[in-house]
């Protein structure tokens, strides 16, 4: 980035911008390269607006997700813990219940992520802090083969370059209506293979959704009463003796989880604390500009069920990673669970190409030589797995699972048998669903290339 740039006073008046910011050197070098297409105005192809300005009402089970700036990522919708809205929110808001095709850019924080919606994800609103772009012929420009040049660096340029503000940036929607699109003459192709890039992510889904249910299925568990009733007991010995004075911690259906694990093939309930040998988990260097370094730093935002997005923006330096961050310095075969936001994802670390660290938002566990990994990380990503995780949890808008509350989740014990069968058939699982997405990820990767080859030549 330059440290200093110059424009005469006739381009401030042309653009409308005095924020030196707008005129770096690297934008108008992509801006130029971009007006040798003839671009339009994105515009003038699609209906542009943002979403519900009114305050939320959450509905957990409604089925209507509600798509923020957050569940947007580059090129698909990260939905794994995307709220609910009511139905009577989704229907007084028609305007932003969004359709299939829709390309959806995230307008604040993370600027310029951009997804298209398909069917799967119906029905479905939207926050204020994404544009929504409805393509008004479809068959004359494809909405795939917009979001791929979104994510190239001549959409993403614009996207930064446009936005405006200090602390949080904001992209309004009548700057993405001012977008400059180039019609391109293979843009269905592109389409094509972005199109392809998400088949890959959706069946990597399916696999690591057959991943969580090895669990059960293998075990024989039946299916307990997972419903919260409006009152019950504890007696006050147990609230002494498990130091928890939260209601929500007795709800009588994490008894009867205990209760149908030992009525399957579990043959009994331990604490996590016996797998472990050891638990800690990272921080964030003092003072330091997470946008510097040569070291990946991972959050808790990087670690779903049985896989780890190390394709992190956050840096730190090689110091941090050696000196006060060494205990957390990552290698193949470490297990990681979030444990704050978004508590009790568990992965673990394969195919790592270069340093990494995590934050303090995620733990690292080293598991004593008897405990299957692939077992471990089945039992905490499936459903009674996360059951628990929500018990031992504290705090109710931002969940956090401190590390003493996961020494103490219990942990079902099999046969070895058992427990190296389900294993062996996660692991393989996994391994496949990695394929589909480092496969994805390739396609993808070719669509951005493709825009930004056919934009230079």
């Amino acid at each position: 980035m330059a440290v200093w740039s110059e424009v005469s006073l006739a381009g401030f008046g042309t653009r409308l911008r005095i924020d030196p910011e707008y005129y770096q050197p690297r934008y108008l070098e992509l801006a130029n390269v971009l007006a040798s297409q003839k671009p339009v105005l994105l515009g003038s192809l699609a209906f542009v607006t943002d979403g519900i300005h009114a305050s939320p009402v959450f509905d957990s089970g409604s089925g209507i997700r509600y798509i923020s700036a957050k569940s947007v990522r580059d090129g698909f919708f990260d939905l794994e813990n995307t709220e609910e809205i009511s139905l009577e929110l989704h229907k007084a808001n028609p305007r932003t219940a969004l359709r299939v095709d829709d390309v959806i850019i995230s307008s604040v924080g993370t600027i310029g992520f951009c997804a298209v919606v398909s069917a799967d994800m119906l029905p479905s609103n939207c926050d204020r802090h994404v544009g929504i772009v409805r393509i008004r012929d479809k068959a004359q420009f494809d909405p795939h083969f917009l979001c791929a040049f979104l994510n190239s660096k001549y959409g993403r340029f614009q996207t930064l370059r446009e936005a405006t503000g200090n602390v949080q940036l904001n992209l309004f929607i009548y700057s993405i209506a001012k977008l400059q699109i180039p019609v391109l003459a293979k843009q269905n192709q592109i389409g094509d293979l972005v199109r392809n890039a998400l088949t890959f992510r959706r069946k990597a889904a399916e696999l690591y959704t057959l991943a969580s249910q090895v669990f059960n299925e293998h075990l024989k568990i039946p299916v307990p009463d997972l419903g919260s009733e409006l009152s019950y007991e504890a007696e006050i010995g147990e609230l002494i003796r498990r130091e928890r004075w939260d209601s929500e911690f007795y709800r009588p259906k994490y008894k009867r989880i205990i209760k149908a694990m030992l009525k399957g093939k579990i043959t009994k309930v331990a604490s996590m604390s016996s797998a472990l040998i050891s638990l800690t988990n990272g921080h964030t260097p003092l003072r330091h500009d997470l946008s510097e370094g040569d070291v990946t730093f991972l959050t808790a935002e990087h670690v779903y069920d049985f896989q780890i997005d190390y394709e992190s923006d956050k840096r730190i330096l090689s110091l941090h990673h050696k000196g006060e961050l060494a205990r957390t310095a990552l290698k193949n075969g470490d297990v990681l669970v979030t444990i704050k936001g978004k508590v009790g994802n568990c992965a673990i670390v394969h195919g790592l190409e270069r340093p990494t660290n995590v934050n303090q938002d995620v733990a690292l566990l080293s598991l004593q030589p008897s405990v299957e990994k692939h077992y471990f990380s089945a039992w905490l990503n499936s459903n009674l797995g996360k059951e628990m995780v929500r018990q031992f949890s504290t705090g109710a808008i931002n969940p956090f699972l401190g590390l003493g509350n996961i020494r103490k989740l219990p942990f079902p014990i099999a046969d070895p048998k058992d427990s190296a069968l389900i294993a062996g058939k996660v692991q393989e699982l996994v391994e496949a669903g990695q394929k589909a997405l480092a496969e994805s990820r390739r396609v993808l990767r070719q669509a951005v290339s493709m825009v930004e080859s056919m934009i230079e030549n």
